[in-house]
């Protein structure tokens, strides 16, 4: 069976849940072609997503950057690893990597700058870029922006205040 037809049944297994069979059907992709690079995307996947190991996983999808830079599914599944292990930096140089290549559009782009500003706790500057997400956005993911936007106001408002009393805890004990 060629490559891309095993692929196709591996993208299937996967949708259908069968995903120890899917793992198998990719590993046997990549026995036959080590720069099939669309294979490594999808063990990164099952490795991040299914079986909850994020060291295989990031292993996977750095595989897909080497073989296959222009395949846009990876920069969005090592985005979120990223971001999930608050790998801030690394974080923000994919996106733009990415950004570079026309491998995220301009409102997926925005969201994930807002996911590192939002890391960052910078909360004003998070909600700017998921409001510019959300003008950009022609995919009806509103309700996901407005949680985020909801998630730093909520944030924003709990920290913001704590520093203020800090703040003039400091100024008053000085007086």
């Amino acid at each position: 069976m060629e490559n891309d037809e095993l692929f196709f049944l591996a993208d299937k297994a996967i949708g259908d849940g069968n995903i120890v069979e899917a793992e198998k059907m990719l590993n046997t992709i990549i026995a036959n072609n080590p720069n099939y690079g669309k294979a490594y995307n999808h063990l990164g996947w099952l490795y991040y997503y299914k079986f909850l190991d994020s060291e295989k996983a990031e292993y996977y999808f750095e595989l897909v950057l080497k073989h296959l830079p222009e395949y846009k599914p990876v920069y969005l599944h090592y985005s979120a690893l990223l971001s999930e292990q608050v790998r801030i930096d690394e974080h923000k140089k994919l996106i733009d990597t990415a950004n570079k290549l026309n491998r995220l559009d301009d409102a997926r782009y925005n969201e994930e700058l807002g996911v590192n500003y939002e890391l960052r706790e910078q909360y004003n500057e998070a909600i700017n870029y998921y409001y510019k997400a959300e003008r950009l956005g022609v995919m009806p993911n509103d309700t996901v922006i407005a949680t985020h936007i909801a998630r730093c106001k909520k944030k924003r408002d709990v920290i913001a205040p704590s520093k203020w009393k800090r703040v003039m805890g400091i100024i008053l004990n000085k007086i």
